[in-house]
């Protein structure tokens, strides 16, 4: 299929139907743009590439969650809760691995799958087993699929500012999924984020369409999937100011008039939904904690469309996870006594945003959030050096010496 696609682009990109005058300014002056069903039907390719290597992921991710769980099950089974606290075992107790921005468990599953094949073969001979079992012993090569998804990121990128509403929407939908496509080697995804990026930021501003704002808003979430350290650099500098102003600015759609076809319920739809997902990683959001906890207060309102209400607890919870002690002092009535020189403003903020009161129950809900919250146990926040291991063991009923250092030990006795 991929070569087939490569030639149908190839045509549509240079065909002489690419291109067509148009007319635009004053009488005489003319300029070239891309025709609307040529984007259209790159889009639907693209889109179809996508289908496919997600289809095969979701495969992949279930055959080896399955794995997962049973050697959870068996851990648990053999160890005691405060071994396993020594030892790390517990998700939550030990920080994610990540590299380059990249969670370890998504390489090669997820994400980079085809530079995930390349290592497990160029290191066969000394680790066969463990990286194929990692990558996947009938993991495709997406080589001929990432050549065309480039060719149809890079075209579609100059129509990311159209002022065509249809041209800029089928532009937006033909990065995503280009995206997604170059994903499975990471090498050739990140110059192309940082090839879209600029003519990605101007979308987020107040002068651009609301619609156009929630096309960005998509493309914003699915590059924070995707882009690991690059989003962590350029979130909060680039694309943060606007939201922020745009989100505090407007009222909340209310439930009665959320219908399917409101601009504004779409927009702070889409708005919310980026800003729940990104703030699943502390590192987004630490700087701006405080803001983004007065927003989700904003749109847990009595009238806010229950739409919005959803999305809101799924930041509320990310943001309690993030800073419990903050969450703690929006519940207070009155601002608790602060130590000279610190500042709070949290009351300012509410009012700034145009946030109500929480309803009994939402209080109830996030007094409940924060407790779960403090009650936690205490988490390590380094690796364990050798006394952890040797403790760990040792609780786990496991010889401190193989078999050859327990006869030395008999010999040097004798």
């Amino acid at each position: 299929m991929a070569p087939f696609f490569a030639d149908v682009v190839h045509t549509l990109m240079t065909g002489a139907f690419a291109k067509f005058k148009g007319r635009k300014g004053s009488i005489g002056s003319e300029t070239f743009a891309k025709p609307a069903w040529v984007l259209h039907c790159l889009a639907g390719i693209v889109q179809r590439l996508a289908l496919l290597i997600c289809q095969e992921r979701f495969r992949r991710f279930a055959a080896s969650g399955a794995k997962l769980q049973e050697r959870a099950r068996d851990q648990h089974a053999e160890s005691s809760a405060v071994a396993a606290f020594f030892s790390g075992s517990q998700r939550t107790w030990k920080i994610s691995t990540r590299q380059d921005g990249f969670l370890l468990n998504d390489l090669g599953q997820l994400l980079d799958e085809d530079a995930c094949k390349a290592s497990a073969i160029e290191s066969a001979e000394s680790d066969e087993e463990g990286q194929l079992d990692r990558c996947g012993e009938a993991s495709p090569s997406y080589a001929a699929q990432r050549r065309v998804a480039s060719s149809i990121v890079m075209w579609a990128r100059h129509e990311l500012q159209s002022s065509s509403a249809r041209s800029r929407h089928l532009a937006h939908m033909a990065v995503v999924h280009g995206l997604t496509v170059l994903s499975t080697r990471v090498r050739d995804l990140l110059p192309h984020v940082h090839d879209i990026w600029q003519q990605l930021v101007p979308s987020f501003t107040q002068e651009v369409s609301l619609a156009a704002q929630v096309d960005a808003c998509v493309l914003l979430k699915h590059v924070a999937r995707l882009s690991g350290d690059f989003i962590q650099r350029r979130f909060v500098d680039d694309c943060w100011g606007s939201l922020w102003l745009r989100l505090s600015s407007v009222s909340a759609v209310t439930q009665a008039a959320a219908s399917p076809a409101c601009p504004e319920l779409k927009m702070q739809y889409a708005a919310l939904d980026a800003l729940a997902f990104i703030s699943g990683d502390s590192l987004l959001v630490q700087h701006i904690t405080k803001q983004m906890l007065a927003l989700a207060i904003k749109f847990l309102g009595r009238s806010v469309a229950e739409k919005l209400r959803k999305l809101a607890w799924v930041l509320m919870e990310h943001m309690v996870v993030v800073d419990p002690d903050l969450a703690w002092l929006f519940l207070q009535d009155k601002p608790p006594p602060m130590q000279a020189g610190a500042d709070w403003q949290g009351v300012l903020l509410l009012k700034e945003v145009g946030a109500e009161a929480l309803q009994d129950d939402d209080r109830e809900r996030l007094q409940a959030l924060v407790l779960r919250e403090d009650s936690k146990p205490w988490c390590p926040r380094v690796g364990l050096g050798v006394g952890g291991d040797l403790w760990s063991s040792f609780l786990q009923g496991e010889s401190q010496c193989g078999p050859s250092d327990a006869r030395s030990e008999s010999g040097q006795s004798e």
